[in-house]
């Protein structure tokens, strides 16, 4: 039991929560209660996601566990993107698109690229692209 000084702190100091500590404390203690270590970094989605959005997202991931890629990554993928745009939509060659993201400034190599590029011409065949999703 918490003495009458500790409690008299602590509701003090739950009064003074803004939205966000108040989420965030409430996916620590999941995390805790669950004692399971892949929840440990939940505390911190309340600092990133606003309110409808972390309900949305445990609406959709709850139950699962995800791999969050770095931004090194998404940006390979997003620039493999915008060679398969070059190439299909605007009817550009696959030599003109990596010639320009190769350049000297480029953080990705030709054959990053060109594995990204393969992978959205076999993506594009089967991708359903116009998927409802009811929160």
């Amino acid at each position: 039991m918490v003495n009458k000084k500790k409690k008299a702190e602590l509701q003090a100091s739950l009064n003074n929560l803004n939205k966000e500590d108040t989420f965030s404390m409430l996916l620590f203690t999941l995390y805790k209660l669950k004692d399971d270590p892949q929840y440990s970094v939940l505390a911190e989605l309340c600092y990133i996601l606003d309110k409808d959005n972390l309900s949305k997202f445990l609406s959709y991931f709850g139950g699962t566990t995800i791999k969050i890629p770095n931004l090194r990554d998404f940006r390979l993928v997003l620039q493999g993107m915008i060679l398969f745009q070059h190439v299909y939509l605007e009817n550009g060659t696959l030599e003109e698109g990596l010639k320009a993201m190769t350049n000297a400034n480029s953080e990705f190599k030709v054959e990053e690229l060109l594995e990204v590029y393969q992978k959205f011409i076999t993506i594009a065949e089967d991708y359903e692209f116009k998927r409802e999703v009811d929160f």
